[in-house]
């Protein structure tokens, strides 16, 4: 507790009207998510009637093929059933510093639900979709700073052609990593800046780039 540090906004003194960086300590960060939690059960955003809990908290540790020293690892926030046709939809949990849009979770910006619906794919203990595809559902909670939380649920389905494409993402770096390298960063990253990015003094890409 004598070393949290929660950097909400890093300063942005480039932008025409500059912002100050915004940090909270401990108490303001518990007690922001504590109003997030307090919304998300007064506002009833938890799934409804009419949907079965099948698993919570589902870590998969899959072979992969031809690699014996690589996994396909994972852990599935929620896994749900409809109990209207037997569909089951797979829920990722997710904190925002902001309101979102569907766009933000698309298969060019994540590779994570075409990751893990094929996971799901591959698991047979518990997982059996029938003739249904498995859906894939991203619950995000916004803990806006000086605003009142919000909430937004996002179907983000993927076809097959998406999913092959990640495994084929995935494949590649595999390969980069057992090379040694070359390692670029992504600078189209949210996670590429000061606030997120532990070499980002050293980097000589994420700054230049953004012009910070």
């Amino acid at each position: 507790e004598d070393r949290f540090d929660w950097r909400v906004e890093p300063a942005k003194p480039h932008l025409k009207t500059p912002k100050p960086e915004i940090r909270y300590d401990f108490k303001q960060a518990s007690e922001k998510i504590a109003e997030g939690i307090v919304y998300y059960h007064q506002n009833k955003c938890y799934w409804p009637e009419g949907y079965d809990v099948i698993e919570a908290e589902l870590q998969f540790n899959l072979p992969w093929p031809g690699r014996d020293e690589w996994l396909r690892h994972g852990t599935i926030d929620l896994v749900l059933r409809d109990t209207t046709n037997g569909q089951l939809i797979l829920v990722d949990h997710k904190t925002s510093k902001g309101p979102k849009k569907e766009s933000d979770y698309s298969a060019a910006k994540s590779p994570q639900a075409a990751y893990y619906l094929h996971a799901a794919q591959l698991m047979h203990r518990i997982l059996d979709p029938g003739d249904l595809p498995l859906r894939f559902v991203y619950d995000v909670l916004a803990l806006t700073h000086g605003k009142t939380p919000t909430f937004m649920r996002f179907d983000q389905n993927r076809t097959p052609e998406q999913i092959e494409a990640v495994q084929q993402q995935a494949e590649d770096i595999i390969t980069i990593i057992e090379a040694g390298g070359p390692f670029l960063p992504n600078t189209s990253s949210f996670l590429c800046s000061e606030m997120y990015c532990d070499f980002w003094d050293i980097c000589p890409y994420g700054s230049t780039l953004k012009g910070q």
